[in-house]
């Protein structure tokens, strides 16, 4: 890896109860191919957190390929703007369990992530393997125009977008106040 390649890519997942050795299987991909340091943000629950942070202790005394990569870790159930959030939501006529709870955090990250992260990277981890240097994703921030505050994969004649792989403008979410979009969109 050399760091000075590229810039510092920042890459969000989402860690739910005991299943994160299993998400580890897309975290290696990345790590394989890189060439820039990883600021990986972890959101998810109490369990999903603490079993992330035992895999990456575990791993971490294995591998060197942890070298350049800092993890950083948000708890969604605690994060009060993300309560905020949650009290405006619909739920009565939008219910959601614990996963979807994690996935509306993922919509709304920029309410979650520090205030000096003005891109990420969300990637869903244990289905999805990359080929390639996720610096050259990162680089994709560079077409982005600038009324875009995100970009999916897309497919022609879908009527949604796959959320397995975001690229999320977050510095524009805030100051279009997407959250406030978000609750439009489902009252």
């Amino acid at each position: 890896m050399n760091p000075a390649a590229s810039a510092r890519v920042a890459l969000l997942i989402v860690s739910l109860g005991d299943w994160a050795k299993t998400g580890f299987l897309t975290l290696w991909s990345v790590l394989q191919h890189r060439t820039a340091s990883l600021r990986v943000m972890v959101l998810g629950d109490d369990p999903g957190l603490r079993a992330w942070q035992l895999a990456v202790q575990e791993l971490k005394d294995q591998f060197q390929k942890f070298e350049g990569v800092t993890f950083e870790y948000i708890n969604f159930n605690d994060h009060p703007q993300f309560s905020m959030y949650l009290e405006k939501y619909p739920t009565q006529t939008c219910s959601f369990g614990a996963a979807g709870k994690a996935i509306l955090a993922r919509v709304v990250c920029h309410l979650l992530l520090p205030p000096d992260i003005d891109k990420i990277i969300s990637i869903d981890v244990g289905d999805i393997i990359l080929l390639d240097d996720i610096a050259s994703l990162w680089r994709e921030f560079d077409n982005m125009q600038e009324h875009h505050v995100l970009a999916a994969p897309h497919a022609v004649q879908l009527h949604h977008v796959n959320a397995g792989v975001v690229l999320y403008y977050v510095a524009r979410m805030r100051q279009r106040n997407f959250a406030e979009e978000t609750l439009r969109a489902v009252n």
